[in-house]
């Protein structure tokens, strides 16, 4: 989950809509239906880097695979941190790009992001924490009754 805090602003200054295509070499390519200006979030970096960490855990389990004489064996204390270590490269690689994507949302005053034929809708979030998805319920106050504030 993402979570950004950000200045309110008025709905009706945000007309403009922004296209994502989303790729490997280019993680995200963004354009914008009032002006000419695109940006590209480069995505080989990322793509390089878990190319890297899969090798090493794969020279790794294949050492660990000749000590122990079997394909079975428990993951070591090294692959585990390697591992870990690729997990919160590619997350925090992740949110910067998304950081970004939000910040020129915002910067272009775009009411509508589109990611292949998905629109994004804002909505107001009160009384979210309430309300159960699954269930369909509304979003209303009534919902917040008997739960422990």
């Amino acid at each position: 989950m993402i979570i950004y805090k950000t200045e309110e602003m008025e709905e009706n200054n945000h007309l403009n809509t922004m296209a994502i295509d989303l790729g490997l070499d280019n993680l995200a390519t963004l354009t914008f239906k009032d002006n000419s200006e695109s940006y590209i979030i480069n995505g080989k970096t990322l793509k390089s880097k878990n190319a890297y960490f899969n090798r090493e855990i794969a020279r790794l389990s294949s050492v660990r695979m000749k000590q122990v004489g079997s394909d079975k064996f428990k993951n070591t204390k090294q692959i585990k941190r390697l591992r870990l270590k690729r997990r919160n490269y590619i997350k925090d690689y992740l949110h910067k790009a998304s950081k970004i994507i939000i910040d020129l949302a915002i910067k272009h005053k775009v009411s509508t992001i589109v990611i292949g034929d998905i629109k994004i809708v804002l909505i107001n979030e009160s009384y979210t924490s309430g309300c159960s998805a699954i269930d369909l319920e509304e979003l209303n106050k009534s919902n917040l009754e008997g739960m422990a504030i």
